[in-house]
């Protein structure tokens, strides 16, 4: 049996697909979108991590880093990617546009 706490919030950017499909064009203009995070860090014992500071942490880096800003075309996966830079020691990350569809990235080496 494994333990993980997890921690998430959300911040509104613009962001867009120069190479969207036909079907979707509209998405090569700048929209905007809540994108949801959601990341789990491995726990090995009862408050290990105190996830209230954990999640102060990351509002923090999201808001410096994506918040109110054009991510140009910064996607999902890109966007889990920085967030692994940021938090190397998490083992899983979730972003999704406004909790919908999006991307994961679970670091198998540590999960």
């Amino acid at each position: 049996m494994k333990t993980f706490i997890f921690i998430q919030t959300q911040f509104e950017a613009i962001h867009r697909w120069s190479n969207a499909p036909d079907e979707v064009s509209f998405l090569r203009n700048p929209h905007r979108h809540v994108f949801h995070v959601r990341m789990r860090f491995n726990s090995t014992y009862d408050r290990e991590i105190e996830f209230i500071l954990m999640k102060r942490n990351l509002l923090d880096y999201v808001t410096k880093a994506f918040h109110l800003k054009d991510l140009g075309e910064m996607s999902c996966e890109k966007i889990c990617e920085c967030l692994k830079i940021a938090y190397p020691t998490s083992c899983y990350i979730s972003v999704s546009e406004d909790g919908e569809n999006g991307a994961e990235l679970i670091d198998v080496a540590i999960s």
